[in-house]
């Protein structure tokens, strides 16, 4: 038999009036935070310390509020701010760390605070689930289920890009038909494209384009052949139109661009510079008639310093605008007179001269039309005071379409 104090003693390894370690105090708070749930908090009982007892107390642990309130509450802020994106990122570490601050209040006092009214941690994660932040409603979508969703769609785009390797034929809900090949489910290689309005395409593709050479046979009856880069015309190529028309030269992005010969049914013939589809720079046309200007171009039209010889012998030398004669300019007759003049859309204007094509006579002009007869002295004074330039004799007639 042994005593009472014998048996603690064997009990616990320590007579009762030891000073003896208390056990830790355990507390437990659940709150549940959504809309108009109520909040529960428990404390777990306490052991009850011996009245003997010379253990120092257990240290209390920092309320988990002094841990996670200043981070939730940075969460808040940057919410509040940040573009929808960034919002989705915080959105989840804010509701961690408010509801890991409103689960975990010590005080009996505190948690009666918080049921009651407004407690700060509560507004937080009341405004979270509401989604009440600046701008609007915070996101919360379901990144599990969007990451497997776009897994899923990668693995049916390889599944079906699987499917479509080497050469077959694919019809498509518009009524395009290709037959040609693939490579990683695009079209790459030769092929031929029948569109549903009638054109033809026969040629190389790369990634789903037209590159490379190609033919493209429209509707209409025109007929493109040439080299193609990301799906358009570019490089060198010939553009037999339906109406006769030919085009042979350089392309980019789909227009003529660069130097080029264009043939015209009727028989002109334009040798020169484009740019965005359109006769640009200097260039040559001879007309069908006979006709040949030289000089420059913009937007398709005559525009800039030139020259025109005409077929019957004529050659006018000098400025062009919106493709009519304008400015000053040397008008040269087949018969050997030669007129400086002003121009204003194609019509001579003010006062000009004329000189024989002997060059022993002048006249003065205005609007085009003979006044009276000055001196050859006089005719070089009027020049010279109207800023219209000297025409020149070489080999003894007069010289026109040297300069342009």
């Amino acid at each position: 038999m042994t005593s009472d104090g014998e048996a603690e003693v064997l009990a616990f390894g320590r007579p009762s009036n030891a000073c003896a370690r208390p056990p830790r105090r355990a507390s437990r708070m659940r709150a549940r935070a959504h809309h108009g749930a109520p909040l529960e908090c428990m404390r777990a009982p306490t052991t009850a310390r011996p009245s003997n007892a010379c253990a120092r107390p257990p240290r209390r642990a920092p309320s988990p509020q002094v841990l996670f309130r200043p981070l939730a509450e940075l969460c808040m802020q940057v919410l509040t701010t940040a573009p929808p994106s960034s919002q989705v990122l915080f959105r989840p570490l804010a509701e961690l760390c408010i509801t890991a601050a409103v689960c975990n209040i010590i005080d009996a006092k505190e948690a009666r605070d918080i049921s009651r009214s407004g407690h700060p941690d509560m507004v937080m994660l009341t405004q979270l689930e509401e989604g009440a932040v600046v701008g609007a409603a915070v996101p919360s979508p379901p990144v599990k289920a969007a990451s497997d969703k776009a897994a899923a769609d990668k693995a049916a785009a390889e599944k079906a890009a699987a499917a479509k390797e080497g050469r077959r034929i694919e019809r498509y809900a518009n009524g395009d038909v290709y037959e040609g090949e693939f490579k990683a489910g695009k079209k790459e290689g030769r092929g031929i494209y029948r569109y549903a309005d009638g054109d033809v395409y026969e040629g190389e593709y790369k990634a789903d384009e037209k590159e490379g050479r190609g033919i493209y046979r429209s509707a209409d009856g025109g007929v493109y052949e040439g080299e193609y880069k990301a799906g358009k015309k570019e490089g060198r190529g010939i553009y037999r139109y339906a109406d006769g028309d030919v085009y042979e030269g350089e392309y980019k992005a789909d227009e003529k661009e660069g130097r080029g010969i264009y043939r015209s049914a009727d028989g002109g013939v334009y040798e020169g510079e484009y740019k965005a589809g359109k006769k640009e720079g200097r260039g040559i046309y001879r007309y069908a008639d006979g006709d040949v200007y030289e000089g420059e171009y913009k937007a398709d039209e005559k525009e800039g310093r030139g020259i025109y010889r005409y077929a019957d012998g004529a050659v006018y030398e000098g400025e062009y605008k919106a493709d009519k004669k304008e400015g000053q300019g040397t008008y040269l007759f087949a018969d050997g007179d030669i007129d400086v003049v002003f121009y204003k859309a194609g019509t001579r204007v003010g006062e000009g001269l004329r000189w024989t094509a002997d060059g022993r006579s002048a006249w003065q002009l205005q609007d085009g039309k003979v006044v009276k007869t000055i001196s050859l002295e006089e005719a070089e004074r009027r020049v010279e005071r109207l800023g219209l330039p000297m025409p020149v004799r070489r080999e003894g007639k007069w010289a026109a379409g040297q300069r342009v």
